[in-house]
């Protein structure tokens, strides 16, 4: 029998299942402290508590939830809205803690794993310089792999713009690490 999809167990818990609630939470608790972590500066403690506060936020807005929507647009959606309050909030440097590398391929050697953990950890560092939708685009898509039409919907936008941000960013991120001296072309 095949998982019930988030959706299904949305709507279950809208009509007061919990388990349904903790099946959701079950899938999304680790993707969406991650996504926290690296928008938080990888800030660690501060992550966990907006993790906290999101769930509890699911849990106090259900009714709100539109069965015609993804679960997972609406949940990155809210998330995202999160970040965007905590940094018109707090000023300052979002990303100044490189925390965890990329992960290493099994059939790279050491120096190359090396070189990929500096490069990632430059990569999330110089991201702190960019505007907060380019960032979260950015994450959306290769931190969380989510389809286009995903993140122009939780960034409440057309797909051609999120493209736009990709493209740009990936651009203004490449020429950073180029006029840092991070690679050599």
């Amino acid at each position: 029998m095949a998982p019930e999809t988030d959706e299904i167990l949305m709507s279950r818990f809208k009509q007061g299942d919990g388990t349904a609630f903790a099946e959701l939470y079950g899938r999304y608790r680790n993707r969406i402290y991650t996504f926290f972590v690296r928008m938080l500066g990888f800030n660690r403690e501060k992550a966990a508590d907006f993790t906290q506060d999101l769930f509890l936020k699911v849990i106090g807005k259900k009714q709100q939830y539109d069965e015609t929507r993804k679960f997972s647009t609406w949940i990155y959606a809210a998330a995202s809205n999160l970040c965007r309050n905590e940094y018109r909030k707090v000023s300052g440097k979002f990303f100044q803690e490189i925390g965890n590398a990329a992960i290493p391929d099994a059939s790279q050697d050491q120096a190359e794993v090396m070189h990929n953990r500096r490069l990632y950890g430059l990569a999330i560092s110089a991201l702190d310089d960019f505007e907060p939708r380019e960032r979260t685009a950015f994450l959306l898509k290769h931190q969380e792999d989510l389809p286009l039409a995903e993140i122009a919907e939780i960034l409440d936008c057309p797909v051609n713009t999120v493209k736009t941000l990709l493209f740009r960013t990936t651009k203004k991120l490449a020429e950073k690490l180029k006029t840092g001296g991070y690679y050599e072309k």
